[in-house]
């Protein structure tokens, strides 16, 4: 009996432990790629939140002062602008907006006072560090003698995040007027 050779060879081991290794190359790539992109998905869904936040408060804020009256504030004779803004909401309520150290956060925060009882606007992951320099509220013709319809800039600067690695800087403003008449 004799034994027929076929032309058909197998792999060499060379040719497996290549192709092995280049499987291998192809596949940390792709992963690598693939946590990148989870990674990339996860600070855009962390700062979508975060905007939102800040969108509520700043326009929870707006449409509040909006139909307010009595503007007044903690500024100094020489500047119109400060940290906090208070006034009379449409029902006649005292409500006071702050920009205010935390318990427990090393920034500041939005807070929202109705009455005396205060409630955080923003979230705990959004720190405001307007500092001195820029203040939160600047407000222009709440003078009973002035001829001017009464308004307030407000400023937003800070940084928000859930970890070093996804913290964004932001700086967002806006001007509110009073909706009702208050021109002698």
């Amino acid at each position: 009996m004799s034994i027929q050779e076929n032309g058909d060879r197998g792999f060499t081991l060379i040719e497996v432990l290549i192709s092995l290794a280049l499987f291998t190359v192809v596949i940390v790539m792709s992963v690598s790629a693939l946590l990148t992109v989870v990674d990339g998905n996860r600070k855009a869904q962390s700062m979508k939140a975060i905007m939102n936040n800040l969108n509520f408060a700043l326009d929870s804020i707006s449409r509040e002062m909006r139909v307010g009256t009595n503007f007044t504030s903690s500024f100094s004779i020489t500047s119109r602008c400060a940290h906090d803004v208070s006034f009379a909401n449409f029902d006649g309520h005292a409500v006071r907006y702050a920009m205010e150290q935390h318990a427990g956060d090393s920034g500041n925060r939005i807070y929202r006072t109705v009455d005396g009882v205060q409630a955080p606007l923003t979230a705990g992951n959004i720190i405001l560090d307007n500092g001195d320099t820029s203040p939160m509220f600047c407000l222009y013709g709440n003078s009973s003698l002035d001829t001017t319809q009464p308004y307030t800039f407000i400023r937003l600067i800070g940084h928000a995040g859930v970890s070093e690695k996804t913290t964004t800087n932001f700086s967002l403003q806006t001007v509110v007027s009073q909706r009702l008449p208050d021109i002698p």
